[in-house]
């Protein structure tokens, strides 16, 4: 692998319900596209990286019934709709946040999705919003979480980390989670940004639409964010993550438009850490492609350019089982941190082989007595190994 490419997938056959999906999610509204695909696997295809929403949302109706059957017309308006029950919940959740915060006086800046949303960069009801990212100031983290569990939320199992609290959710708001700095997003080298730092550099903008105390960062913090988020984060974990729905924030954001290399230049300084900047500009390539239709014609995707192996790499985590078991042995690699190399890799070892118990429950689920406690302690480092091994026989397989 090139040591200019973060990824090495392997080559990927674009089929005609690929090909349909991302012309109707990121290429020129009502163009027509190849009729020769069949709809309902168009539709799985769409709702496996989550762009259903986003594609019942841009394309006309009338041209949707025409290439779709009145199943996959269904799939899609159920996938709509959940993405807009989604943004309701989330709009609730945050005005209950926004009252909380402010009678305890705690300024939030709202981050992905919900930041998106509500500046209106989005599309209503175009994207999944999973939970509300909020970043406070970091000795204030503590007392709004404490005010949340207090007003009906519940704190998660999981403990907290490097860089949020631990996720709070409400049986009818869903959840929330309280960053304290915006992890990989910085301005000074290995050191993360914080609401000060934001604050003091002028990089806040009021959220007009919810009201004080809610801010969102700067277009650059924004977009510098959702590249660290998806490209570093959780590049190589698909299961948490569909990379297609970065492709979609930068795309909205203006990535790929004739007017985006500013946009690109005034973000590259805040990820320059963990981004280089010919991966940025290989991304903003890429949905330059992607807003033409440029793959609409194509077969395969077998390029070695770094655009099309991002690409690439969003298409096969989702859809070869072989690819994504090949990436564990990443997964197990130090992980995105302003920590030094040596904790780093202290923290790898320990998290793999001697999880805390709340990482143990998560994994295999809570145990029913204390010997089945001790036997999966005594398992567990042998399941992480032989898993280890799996994947690197795998890897191996994929390199020859």
């Amino acid at each position: 692998m090139s040591r200019n490419l973060r990824f090495n997938p392997p080559p990927v056959v674009l089929t005609g319900a690929l090909r349909w999906v991302l012309f109707r999610a990121y290429g020129p509204v009502g163009s027509d596209v190849d009729n020769g695909v069949d709809p309902r696997e168009a539709v799985r295809v769409a709702t496996s990286l989550g762009l259903s929403p986003r594609i019942a949302t841009r394309q006309p109706r009338r041209l949707l019934e025409r290439e779709l059957d009145d199943h996959a017309q269904a799939t899609l308006r159920l996938e709509h709709g959940r993405a807009v029950a989604l943004e309701l919940q989330r709009d609730r959740a945050l005005v209950v946040l926004r009252d909380i915060a402010q009678r305890i006086e705690v300024p939030l800046v709202l981050l992905k999705g919900m930041a998106l949303r509500e500046s209106a960069i989005v599309a209503a009801g175009s994207r999944l919003i999973g939970d509300v990212d909020v970043l406070v100031p970091d000795e204030r983290a503590w007392d709004l979480h404490h005010a949340l569990t207090s007003n009906g939320f519940e704190r998660n199992a999981l403990p907290e980390n490097e860089f949020h609290l631990p996720r709070v959710a409400h049986s009818g708001l869903g959840a929330i989670e309280i960053h304290r700095i915006l992890l990989g997003v910085r301005s000074r080298h290995r050191t993360s940004v914080t609401f000060s730092t934001l604050e003091k550099g002028g990089h806040l903008e009021p959220v007009e639409s919810v009201g004080r105390p809610v801010w969102r960062t700067a277009d650059p913090v924004l977009a510098a964010h959702i590249l660290v988020h998806g490209l570093v984060q959780h590049g190589n974990d698909p299961t948490e993550y569909s990379m297609a729905q970065m492709f979609s924030d930068l795309i909205d954001m203006g990535f790929g438009h004739p007017t985006s290399p500013a946009l690109v230049e005034e973000a590259y300084p805040w990820v320059q850490d963990e981004i280089r900047r010919t991966e940025i500009l290989a991304l903003n390539q890429l949905c330059r492609l992607l807003r033409q239709g440029a793959f609409e014609g194509r077969t395969e995707l077998s390029s070695p350019t770094a655009e099309e192996s991002i690409l690439r790499h969003c298409l096969a985590t989702r859809f070869d089982p072989r690819y994504v078991d090949s990436l564990r042995l990443r997964w197990l690699q130090p992980r995105l941190s302003d920590r030094n190399r040596f904790v780093q890799l202290t923290d790898v070892f320990r998290r793999s082989l001697f999880p805390q118990q709340e990482q143990l429950d998560a994994h295999y689920g809570k145990p029913t007595h204390a010997v089945g406690n001790l036997g999966r302690r005594l398992i567990h480092p042998f399941a992480t190994a032989a898993r280890v091994l799996r994947s690197a026989v795998i890897h191996i397989g994929r390199r020859r």
